[in-house]
């Protein structure tokens, strides 16, 4: 009966520290999901671009080139009206940005953009 009893205890304390285990290694990867969608948000590019006006039913885009062969048109909401003129050739940071699109505007992500520099065309 006594070793019974001495099993039954170790039995009850070598279950609940493993459980312990689990649900903190549940957490620590949740938390690092978490950070790791957070940092992808908050991400800048680099690109160059041209602007159109009355592309894709927007007043103003921005043609660009986002990976070899792969051409997207951006609606940035922050664009300085000096670079909104057809053909302006500009290389700019952008970062994602949940303003909505204008009524009828077909581009394919709204950004927006800082250090915007007008290239030589």
């Amino acid at each position: 009966m006594k070793i019974f009893s001495i099993l039954f205890i170790a039995t009850l304390f070598i279950s609940c520290g493993s459980q312990k285990e689990v649900v903190q290694t549940t957490t620590t990867t949740t938390t690092e999901t978490v950070e790791e969608t957070i940092d992808q948000a908050d991400m800048n590019y680099r690109v160059v671009g041209i602007v159109r006006e009355n592309t894709e039913g927007c007043a103003f885009c921005i043609e660009t080139e986002i990976a070899p062969g792969e051409i997207k048109f951006l609606y940035a909401v922050n664009l300085e009206d000096q670079f909104k003129k057809e053909g302006t050739k500009i290389k700019f940071d952008y970062a994602l940005s949940r303003a909505m699109l204008p009524e009828g505007c077909k581009a394919e992500m709204t950004v927006s953009v800082t250090d915007v520099t007008r290239l030589r065309n």
